[in-house]
Protein backbone atom coordinates (compact mmCIF):
# COMPACT_ATOMS: atom_id res chain seq x y z
CA UNK A 1 0.00 0.00 0.00
CA UNK A 2 1.21 3.67 -1.05
CA UNK A 3 2.48 5.91 2.42
CA UNK A 4 4.05 4.33 5.07
CA UNK A 5 2.26 2.32 7.78
CA UNK A 6 2.22 1.90 11.90
CA UNK A 7 0.18 -0.97 13.09
CA UNK A 8 -0.03 -1.24 17.10
CA UNK A 9 -1.37 -4.28 18.38
CA UNK A 10 -1.84 -5.06 22.25
CA UNK A 11 -4.44 -6.92 24.99
CA UNK A 12 -4.50 -7.38 28.78
CA UNK A 13 -6.07 -9.60 30.91
CA UNK A 14 -6.82 -9.11 34.43
CA UNK A 15 -8.30 -12.00 36.94
CA UNK A 16 -9.65 -10.92 40.51
CA UNK A 17 -10.98 -13.08 42.61
CA UNK A 18 -13.95 -11.28 44.70
CA UNK A 19 -15.30 -12.29 48.02
CA UNK A 20 -17.52 -10.28 50.54
CA UNK A 21 -21.07 -9.36 51.60
CA UNK A 22 -23.15 -6.82 50.87
CA UNK A 23 -25.86 -5.26 52.78
CA UNK A 24 -28.21 -2.11 51.55
CA UNK A 25 -30.24 0.57 53.23
CA UNK A 26 -33.21 0.52 52.24
CA UNK A 27 -34.45 3.19 49.66
CA UNK A 28 -36.83 6.52 50.61
CA UNK A 29 -37.99 8.62 47.51
CA UNK A 30 -39.67 11.68 48.77
CA UNK A 31 -41.88 14.10 47.01
CA UNK A 32 -41.11 17.62 47.11
CA UNK A 33 -43.06 18.15 50.28
CA UNK A 34 -40.86 15.78 52.09
CA UNK A 35 -43.58 12.91 52.63
CA UNK A 36 -42.59 9.90 51.70
CA UNK A 37 -43.64 8.46 48.60
CA UNK A 38 -42.32 4.95 48.11
CA UNK A 39 -39.87 2.64 50.66
CA UNK A 40 -37.75 -0.13 48.58
CA UNK A 41 -36.61 -2.36 51.45
CA UNK A 42 -33.95 -5.28 50.63
CA UNK A 43 -33.46 -8.72 51.97
CA UNK A 44 -30.76 -9.54 53.96
CA UNK A 45 -27.13 -9.61 53.02
CA UNK A 46 -25.86 -10.85 49.59
CA UNK A 47 -22.68 -12.61 50.04
CA UNK A 48 -20.54 -12.97 46.79
CA UNK A 49 -17.27 -15.16 45.78
CA UNK A 50 -16.72 -15.53 42.46
CA UNK A 51 -13.97 -14.86 39.88
CA UNK A 52 -13.68 -11.86 37.74
CA UNK A 53 -11.78 -12.50 34.13
CA UNK A 54 -11.50 -9.59 31.92
CA UNK A 55 -9.97 -9.42 28.60
CA UNK A 56 -9.37 -6.29 26.39
CA UNK A 57 -7.47 -6.35 22.77
CA UNK A 58 -6.97 -3.76 19.96
CA UNK A 59 -5.17 -3.61 16.46
CA UNK A 60 -4.68 -0.34 14.99
CA UNK A 61 -2.88 1.31 11.68
CA UNK A 62 -1.97 4.88 11.08
CA UNK A 63 -1.22 5.44 7.82
CA UNK A 64 0.56 8.58 6.44
CA UNK A 65 -0.13 8.89 3.20
CA UNK A 66 1.83 11.71 2.51
CA UNK A 67 3.01 14.98 4.12
CA UNK A 68 -0.59 16.24 4.73
CA UNK A 69 -2.81 13.17 5.05
CA UNK A 70 -2.72 10.73 7.99
CA UNK A 71 -5.62 8.12 8.46
CA UNK A 72 -6.03 5.93 11.99
CA UNK A 73 -8.09 3.36 12.30
CA UNK A 74 -8.51 0.62 14.84
CA UNK A 75 -10.61 -2.03 16.59
CA UNK A 76 -11.04 -2.98 20.29
CA UNK A 77 -12.20 -5.99 21.97
CA UNK A 78 -13.29 -6.18 25.34
CA UNK A 79 -15.00 -8.95 27.75
CA UNK A 80 -15.67 -9.81 30.84
CA UNK A 81 -16.76 -12.88 32.83
CA UNK A 82 -19.27 -11.71 34.72
CA UNK A 83 -21.47 -9.96 32.57
CA UNK A 84 -20.68 -11.73 29.14
CA UNK A 85 -20.81 -8.60 27.54
CA UNK A 86 -18.68 -8.68 24.23
CA UNK A 87 -18.02 -4.99 22.68
CA UNK A 88 -16.36 -4.27 19.74
CA UNK A 89 -15.37 -0.61 19.24
CA UNK A 90 -13.98 0.31 15.21
CA UNK A 91 -12.56 4.01 15.19
CA UNK A 92 -11.29 5.90 12.39
CA UNK A 93 -10.23 9.55 12.12
CA UNK A 94 -8.26 11.70 9.33
CA UNK A 95 -5.80 14.48 9.57
CA UNK A 96 -5.13 16.92 7.55
CA UNK A 97 -2.49 19.06 7.93
CA UNK A 98 -2.33 23.13 7.57
CA UNK A 99 0.56 23.94 4.19
CA UNK A 100 3.83 25.82 5.25
CA UNK A 101 2.23 29.60 4.82
CA UNK A 102 -0.87 28.57 7.20
CA UNK A 103 1.82 26.87 9.86
CA UNK A 104 3.68 30.29 9.71
CA UNK A 105 0.72 31.78 10.77
CA UNK A 106 0.27 29.44 13.39
CA UNK A 107 3.69 30.26 14.93
CA UNK A 108 3.49 33.90 14.92
CA UNK A 109 -0.28 34.09 16.44
CA UNK A 110 -3.69 33.34 16.01
CA UNK A 111 -4.47 37.31 14.14
CA UNK A 112 -1.34 36.47 11.95
CA UNK A 113 -3.12 32.75 11.28
CA UNK A 114 -6.60 34.30 10.40
CA UNK A 115 -5.33 36.38 7.83
CA UNK A 116 -3.08 33.82 6.43
CA UNK A 117 -6.04 31.34 6.03
CA UNK A 118 -8.37 34.14 4.69
CA UNK A 119 -4.87 35.85 2.17
CA UNK A 120 -4.31 32.20 1.09
CA UNK A 121 -7.66 30.02 1.56
CA UNK A 122 -6.80 27.62 -0.71
CA UNK A 123 -3.59 26.55 0.79
CA UNK A 124 -5.52 26.28 4.43
CA UNK A 125 -6.79 22.30 4.97
CA UNK A 126 -8.86 21.92 7.66
CA UNK A 127 -8.42 19.22 10.48
CA UNK A 128 -10.93 16.63 10.59
CA UNK A 129 -11.65 13.89 13.04
CA UNK A 130 -14.67 11.60 12.92
CA UNK A 131 -14.85 8.65 15.31
CA UNK A 132 -17.63 5.83 14.89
Amino acid sequence: MYGQHSLKFGGEFDYTWMTGDFSFRPIVVRRRDQTISERIEFTGPTAIKRALAEFGGFAQDRWAINKRLTIDAGLRFDRDSISTDTSIAPGAATDATMNAAARRGATAGSRDLVEAIHERRRDAEPRVAHPW
